[in-house]
């Protein structure tokens, strides 16, 4: 049933008070090295400062270049050089502000809030985004699934999922930043655009999910299960409750559900002599080598050798997967995408296009969890 607009405009107000005002500090392109970026004014009201001295104030569509020299950065507006320091800080002054980027080769992207640019190392530029949570969550699904699925359910299961995740791992990385803006941890290239899913934000504003302990839970998430998700202890060694391994049949025959690949067989029987000393030359193991299958996701390849090593070396899309052998070459046959740990996001989005609540798919994927606000949280802590 939709709900007429002057209910969504009651919620939306009503979040703010669910929800802690609270902003983030996310590196963008953190796997990259970019030595001179276009900032450009996009809207609400910007000031500019350099070393923590005003500069200058940015008026519509007004741009600065920001070169790296050595352990320097420039300043420069229509070729004049406004300034040089060691950081530059651009301030948003009003409710809504937003800059565009654009660094050597990529697409502009525009991002909500507040821009701080140092150099890191004496190498590159270091960009780091001070934007609101909940913006932050936006950017993420735009990035991770916004173009996977038009239903508002799913779009709330993800923004649950992003803050938790978020929000569990603030500080994780320890080194002057809070959270990268790639795959380590959740994918975010700027500024959500769709109204679908921010509304479907706002609509969860502040809530997370907890364990029994109520502390936030690692909420980790895939593309696909293959039909089966992971242990947490088969992937990083740790075993944790709520991550459990379970069928999934809402990830069958969904886009990323089955993959092959085919590598040569003296490519695949080095490997396995070079790297893991399996003895290929044994007429039993060589033939097993050539011929794997695995009816539920295993750990290891034949108790010894662990299925994420090989996923690493040949880059597969994820460890569920069998072989076959034909003339010279192996051919891998797998299923599902990503680690295979927790919610996969294309049965989470099959499950919500069939009319489940955003919170049972949560609880399908998630083992013995809740969903709480994350002020309750805080307030138990005190």
């Amino acid at each position: 049933m939709m709900m007429k607009r002057e209910g969504l405009l009651l919620l939306f107000f009503l979040s703010a008070f669910v929800s802690q005002a609270l902003d983030v500090s996310i590196e963008l392109f953190s796997k990259e090295k970019h030595n001179r970026a276009v900032i450009t004014h996009y809207s609400g009201r910007y000031i500019v400062y350099c070393d923590d001295t005003e500069i200058t104030t940015l008026s519509k569509n007004e741009s600065i270049t920001i070169i790296q020299h050595d352990t320097f950065i420039e300043l420069i507006e229509e070729d004049s050089l406004m300034a040089k320091g060691k950081q530059m800080k651009m301030i948003g002054q009003g409710l809504s502000n937003v800059f565009s980027m654009q660094v050597s080769g990529k697409p502009i992207r525009r991002y909500d809030d507040n821009l701080l640019i140092s150099v890191f190392n004496k190498t590159a530029l270091q960009f780091i985004n001070r934007v609101d949570l909940e913006k932050y969550v936006a950017g993420v699904i735009l990035a991770e699934a916004g173009g996977s699925t038009k239903s508002p359910e799913y779009f709330m299961v993800q923004a649950i999922v992003s803050r938790t995740y978020a929000l569990r791992h603030i500080n994780a990385n320890g080194e002057g930043f809070l959270l990268k803006d790639d795959v380590s941890n959740q994918v975010y290239h700027g500024k959500c655009f769709n109204s679908t899913i921010n509304m479907a934000v706002a609509r969860t504003a502040g809530e997370v999910i907890v364990y029994h302990d109520n502390k936030l839970i690692d909420a980790v998430f895939h593309s696909n299960s293959g039909g089966y998700t992971a242990n947490a202890e088969d992937v990083w060694l740790n075993s944790v409750p709520y991550l459990k391994a379970k069928a999934d049949t809402f990830s069958y025959n969904q886009k990323n559900y089955y993959w092959e690949r085919s590598f040569s067989t003296v490519e695949w029987l080095n490997y396995l002599d070079q790297q893991h000393n399996y003895p290929v030359h044994d007429k039993k193991m060589y033939h097993n080598a050539l011929y794997y299958a695995q009816p539920a996701r295993e750990t290891y390849f034949y108790d010894s050798i662990p299925l994420k090593t090989i996923r690493q070396h040949f880059k597969l899309p994820s460890t569920f997967f069998n072989i076959t052998h034909t003339d010279d070459k192996v051919i891998f046959s797998g299923k599902g995408y990503g680690h295979g740990v927790g919610l996969s996001q294309e049965g989470a989005i099959r499950m919500a296009e069939n009319g489940y609540s955003p919170h049972a798919i949560i609880y399908h994927y998630y083992s013995d969890v809740r969903i709480t606000y994350y002020n309750t949280i805080l307030a138990l802590a005190e």
